[in-house]
């Protein structure tokens, strides 16, 4: 499979004392990472303190652990146990002692499929509520919205040809109409919003879609507005809600959209990477290692 060439990835994950009882020690490929394993063994767990590493991640409940060591961009970066500190909503949280964050050029993207489900409704949308789903579908949309914008400029200024600009575009949306075409979808922008069509006439909005269809627009999306550039993409357990034929398109479609983009991710669905990914697999048994009493 293609490498991510730019140099620009996450390296190395080390945690010293997880739990108390586990060192992890993780050496990443720079394209994609698959990591399994059976439930309680700390793969979601492990995700989160990556991300803490990579960008200003809040984390919502007490994660145990001594020492966090990470390389990015060929740089280490290291934080000390945990600090308890308050987030914008007033919710206690914590977050890691020692460098202010990573100063990399690679942008970072969490999408944690649990939260993305949650009942959480605002009382707002299309049915009366909107969900947390919703809500993300949202912003990620806000996203693209910018991203046509940046991408028509740089046709206007002749920097780039309009076939170039909208070439992954024009890829995704051929991508979700065949994997839409069983429930007669189609993609259509013709009022300037992100909006389908059924069968062909009744124009619905993405508020209509499946809780399945949602998710997968999110997931393509926020790697299209990435504009194919250097990009870390952090996903725990994405086959949820998803269609068995989209999962074993996944990863494929996504390495399509930005060549430059690392995909890591934690799943229990073998049709995440039984289609030639098997080589990218992890198991987090074999990450976590004992620790032994001195």
């Amino acid at each position: 499979m293609e490498e991510n060439a730019t140099g620009k990835y996450l390296e190395r994950l080390q945690i010293e004392g997880l739990w108390g009882h586990y060192d992890v020690d993780w050496q990443l490929h720079p394209d994609v990472n698959i990591l399994v394993g059976e439930n309680g063994t700390g793969k979601s767990t492990v995700l989160r303190l990556a991300m803490s590493g990579l960008k200003f991640f809040i984390l919502k409940k007490r994660i145990k652990f001594n020492h966090v060591t990470i390389r990015l961009d060929n740089k280490l970066y290291q934080w000390e146990k945990f600090r308890t500190i308050m987030d914008m909503n007033g919710e206690k949280g914590y977050s890691l002692n020692g460098e202010d964050g990573v100063q990399s050029s690679v942008k970072t993207y969490y999408l944690n499929t649990f939260e993305s489900f949650s009942s959480e409704q605002d009382g707002i949308g299309s049915n009366g509520t909107k969900t947390n789903l919703d809500r993300q579908l949202d912003e990620i949309t806000r996203h693209y919205l910018a991203y046509q914008a940046i991408q028509s400029s740089k046709v206007f200024s002749k920097q780039i040809s309009f076939e170039k600009a909208f070439a992954q575009k024009s890829y995704l949306f051929d991508t979700l109409n065949r994997l839409f075409a069983s429930t007669g979808k189609t993609v259509d922008e013709q009022n300037g919003e992100l909006e389908f069509l059924l069968e062909g006439t009744e124009r619905i909005t993405r508020q209509d879609l499946s809780s399945g269809e949602k998710q997968l627009l999110i997931i393509l999306l926020t790697v299209l507005c990435q504009e194919e550039n250097p990009a870390i993409l952090v996903m725990d357990e994405p086959e949820i809600s998803l269609h068995l034929r989209w999962q074993y398109e996944l990863v494929d479609i996504i390495r399509h959209l930005n060549p430059h983009c690392q995909v890591i991710i934690a799943t229990h669905s073998p049709s995440i990477f039984n289609d030639g990914w098997r080589d990218k697999v992890f198991w987090m048994e074999n990450l976590a290692k004992k620790i032994v009493p001195a």
